[in-house]
């Protein structure tokens, strides 16, 4: 009897359902999470954290990864939270003021393509800014210092996370029980993405520190 259910359990069907429900359950996890609004942040970085932990292999339970990372990056993500929210309210006012006006009062022509600016700080730092509150401690001041940084460093990946969160969040949307799964699928494109970008990033670290040890023996 053993012997047959350990068959079954190495069988490419069962790691096939493994696998499935792996992403089905941080997928909804993250659904789940995000209803409140106010904690989409922690939410994101949570779902970073369980499919980075899944990804190199540290992870039994992509699940217990997931609340685990939401439990601890609560407080904070919710702090960068309203700051996201609030810096988007004003900017896309700015964009519906810039294009329709405001009743009879038209702006400038000009203003419009200037308010599409302000999108830029939040395109170079969304990207880097949750993998960094998943991945690391750190103040928030210094969270939107590393992934403004980090993005402005790897402008194409930022941009690329940018499209792939616009176009599953336009999926979601459109076919809603994509979110069965899709969540999951995009993180893990995300994060082997993304993870190239720090690992550089850590080995620059060791290596600066390295040489500081060596200097001063």
């Amino acid at each position: 009897m053993d012997d047959f259910f350990r068959k079954i359990t190495k069988g490419r069907l069962y790691r096939f359902g493994d696998k499935l429900g792996d992403h089905m359950s941080v997928s909804l996890l993250w659904f789940l999470c995000c209803l409140p609004i106010i904690t989409m942040v922690p939410s994101f970085a949570a779902l970073y954290y369980s499919t980075h932990r899944r990804a190199s292999k540290r992870s039994e339970t992509p699940a217990k990864d997931f609340l685990h990372s939401f439990k601890t990056n609560l407080k904070q993500g919710i702090i960068i939270n309203i700051i996201y929210l609030i810096y988007s309210a004003i900017t896309f006012a700015n964009i519906y003021v810039g294009y329709f006006g405001l009743g009879d009062f038209k702006l400038p022509s000009f203003y419009f393509p200037l308010s599409l600016l302000l999108l830029l700080p939040l395109i170079f730092s969304f990207p880097f800014v949750i993998p960094c509150l998943a991945r690391y401690e750190n103040t928030t001041k210094n969270m939107f210092i590393n992934g403004f940084t980090m993005s402005t460093m790897y402008m194409l990946k930022a941009i690329l996370t940018c499209l792939i969160l616009t176009l599953t969040l336009a999926i979601l949307i459109v076919f809603p029980p994509s979110v069965l799964f899709l969540p999951s699928l995009s993180a893990m494109l995300i994060e082997n993405m993304l993870e190239s970008a720090f690992k550089y990033a850590e080995n620059r670290k060791k290596n600066s520190i390295e040489d500081i040890i060596t200097e001063a023996q």
